[in-house]
């Protein structure tokens, strides 16, 4: 978390442990200590950040990527403008309103209970999305068969997250609708998203939203937002595949590429229902007609449509075993996404 905050928000270089900042390298040094009265702290003699075990254990994820915003704030101050400073004057808000840090993050004192009250959803969930996201990270390993176990973890704790929260009450589950694709119109890549996001656990469907196409996803807020950071790599993912295939394959045209797309989901789908054989059938099966039964209710009957053009079976084979070494790495989370993350019975 934070070196994406270093990185995206604040705007720094960074290596494996250090940051560029004027042409100097600093560390980046987090330890963890035990308070109950304090969620964070920064100490300018060691260059370190602090984070209270309470935090990490009964935070959500967004309210801990806060209190960080907070102490890399306080960094920021010290590199600035020295020591000596009033831990909260002017010079650290400046820091605050330079970054775009809103009030929230640059008050003196956070509550924690209040702090989690302020974001969506349940913090178990929370704790399931942060575990997958660390997994899908893993998934970048150049190790293959470490990329593999990653992804494969995943996915299982995905699973476990939706029978667990089907055996509590199937009926009390809020519904959550996000899109995470537009197009000018409906195509081959969107379909392949399609299609490996229902290894999700998420009913995927098409609908129309100020003009153009979008791919809606529908299901509970965690499997919803982990669909959200599977397609935000997807959408990148396939286009770096397809050129890869193009020059090393000799593939060329719009039939060869769709149907790349079309082998590559076709592929992953596969691998994931070979590592499924180890659940219940029965158990997924009750996975997926929930998630049909979610989508239901917002959208009521929808309409199926397939698609007829003829397929060029040696692109389709290529994108095949891309699809089978497949890896979900770790997507861009949109800083949007809040205002669009819906919840249908509100």
């Amino acid at each position: 978390m934070a070196r994406e905050i270093l990185q995206n928000e604040v705007g720094l270089n960074l290596n494996r442990s250090r940051f560029e900042w004027r042409g100097r390298l600093y560390p980046l040094h987090i330890v963890v200590f035990e308070d109950d009265h304090k969620l964070g702290s920064y100490d300018s003699s060691q260059w370190r950040i602090g984070l209270s075990l309470k935090l990490l254990k009964h935070a959500k994820d967004a309210v801990t990527r806060d209190v960080l915003r907070h102490e890399i704030a306080h960094m920021m101050t010290h590199l600035e403008f020295g020591e000596n400073l009033k831990p909260h004057g002017h010079e650290f808000k400046s820091v605050c309103d330079k970054l775009g840090f809103d009030h929230n993050i640059s008050s003196a004192s956070l509550g924690l209970e209040s702090a989690n009250d302020s974001y969506e959803g349940d913090l178990a969930g929370e704790k399931v999305l942060s575990r997958i996201k660390k997994l899908m990270a893993l998934s970048e390993s150049p190790n293959a068969h470490e990329a593999e176990l990653a992804t494969k973890k995943a996915n299982e704790l995905l699973i476990r997250h939706n029978l667990e929260r089907l055996e509590l009450d199937p009926n009390d589950t809020e519904v959550y609708v996000l899109p995470v694709m537009f197009a000018a119109k409906s195509n081959t890549k969107m379909h392949a998203v399609y299609e490996i996001l229902k290894t999700f656990f998420v009913a995927p469907v098409f609908t129309k939203r100020n003009g153009k196409v979008a791919l809606d996803v529908v299901g509970d807020r965690t499997s919803v937002k982990v669909a959200e950071y599977v397609a935000s790599f997807l959408e990148g993912e396939l286009e770096r595949l397809w050129l890869q295939a193009k020059r090393t394959q000799k593939l060329s045209g719009l039939r060869a590429k769709n149907s790349f797309f079309a082998g590559v989901a076709k592929g992953y789908v596969t691998k994931l229902e070979e590592s499924h054989k180890e659940y219940s059938k029965t158990a997924l099966i009750k996975i997926n007609q929930h998630s049909k039964e979610l989508l239901a209710r917002v959208y009521g009957r929808l309409s199926s449509t397939s698609s007829g053009s003829k397929a060029d079976h040696n692109a389709l084979n290529i994108g095949n075993s891309a699809g089978k070494n497949l890896s979900i790495r770790a997507g861009v989370e949109s800083k949007s996404s809040k205002r669009y993350l819906l919840n249908h019975d509100s």
